[in-house]
C-alpha cells in the first residue's frame, strides 16, 4: 500500500484526514497485516514507525499524523519557529532537566525478506555510542528508517522540560499551541526554543470576561 493519501479500510468514514507529515513510504504486500485492527490502531502504527503521533483536532471530527520531532533534536534551536513568546507576557515558567547519554547512531532494520535496514546517524560523528536498535515490520524504505532513527536520536542527551503559562491572546500575536510545534521564548536573558509536547488550557472570568491561559509542556534539547 502507499499511504500518501488516505485509503479505505485505514480511515474511519465519520473522520477526515486532513495532515498527514511524516514521511510517505511504500510498505511492500504481504509485509504488514490489518487484519483484526481499527483504522485508528493502523495509524497509530504507521505514525510510531516513522517517530511520530496521531492528533485528533479538538473541535472537529478529524486527525493529522506528526512527526515527534519535526526536525533533529539539536537543529531545533535554529528552526524557524511557528510562534515567540515575548518575556513581558510569561506569567510562570518551571522546568525539570533529564539526563541521558547523547547516542550519535542507531541500526534500523525491519525483520523480514521485503524490509530494509539502515544505520542512521548524526553527520559528523563517530556514530558511536548507538542507541538501542529499533525494529518494525514496516521499515520497508529509506525514509521511514531515517525519520525513526532521527526519532531515536533526538529522544538521547541532556532535555528539559518546560511549562510554561502564558495567555491565548490576540493583542500579544500568542495563538492556542498545538503539538509538535516549534515554539521560542523569550526570557531577560535570552531566548530559547523547544517543541511543544503537551497543552492544558484554563478559562477563567476576569471583570465580567472571559480569561484564557495555557500552559505548555515544551522539551528543550541542551546537550551539543
Amino acid at each position: 500500500k502507499h499511504f500518501q493519501r488516505p485509503m479505505p479500510p485505514f480511515i474511519y468514514t465519520s473522520l477526515a484526514f486532513i495532515g498527514w507529515h511524516i514521511p510517505d513510504w511504500l510498505v511492500a504486500g504481504g509485509s504488514y497485516a490489518v487484519t483484526g485492527k481499527t483504522p485508528m490502531a493502523v495509524l497509530q502504527e504507521l505514525a510510531k514507525a516513522a517517530g511520530g503521533f496521531v492528533e485528533s483536532d479538538p473541535h472537529l471530527p478529524v486527525v493529522r499524523i506528526k512527526p515527534r520531532w519535526p526536525k533533529a533534536a539539536w537543529q531545533i534551536a535554529e528552526a524557524e519557529p511557528d510562534a515567540t513568546v515575548p518575556s513581558s507576557v510569561i506569567l510562570q515558567i518551571n522546568g525539570r532537566r533529564t539526563v541521558s547519554e547523547r547516542c550519535n547512531g542507531v541500526f534500523v532494520w525491519a525483520e523480514h525478506a521485503k524490509g530494509r535496514a539502515g544505520d542512521v546517524y548524526r553527520q559528523g560523528s563517530s556514530r558511536e555510542p548507538r542507541a538501542a536498535a529499533l525494529t518494525d515490520t514496516l521499515y520497508t524504505d529509506t525514509d521511514v528508517l531515517t525519520s525513526a532513527g532521527m526519532a531515536a536520536l533526538s529522544d538521547t542527551g541532556i532535555h528539559k522540560t518546560e511549562t510554561v503559562l502564558m495567555p491565548v491572546s490576540e493583542k500579544y500575536g500568542i495563538p492556542l499551541a498545538q503539538l509538535g510545534q516549534v515554539w521560542q521564548i523569550q526570557e531577560p536573558e535570552g531566548h530559547w526554543q523547544g517543541v511543544i509536547t503537551g497543552i492544558t488550557l484554563t478559562v477563567e472570568t476576569e471583570n465580567d470576561a472571559p480569561k484564557i491561559t495555557q500552559s505548555a509542556v515544551i522539551d528543550r534539547y541542551m546537550d551539543k
